[in-house]
């Protein structure tokens, strides 16, 4: 999926990944440095292959 998108792929530091809010949260830092503001379009039936990357 990443190979077709032209994506890469990426993991959470392994020190935060047992921790479910930590991982949300490094989630929220990572958009935020990119300008990812999609807290007015979150779709809880999404799927991946819908999803329009920038790059």
């Amino acid at each position: 999926m990443c190979n077709e998108r032209n994506v890469k792929f990426g993991t959470v530091p392994l020190d935060l990944g047992n921790d479910n809010g930590a991982m949300i949260a490094w989630t929220g830092i990572l958009w935020y440095k990119k300008d990812m503001n999609i807290i007015d379009g979150i779709n809880p039936y999404w799927r991946p292959e819908d999803i329009e990357y920038k790059i």
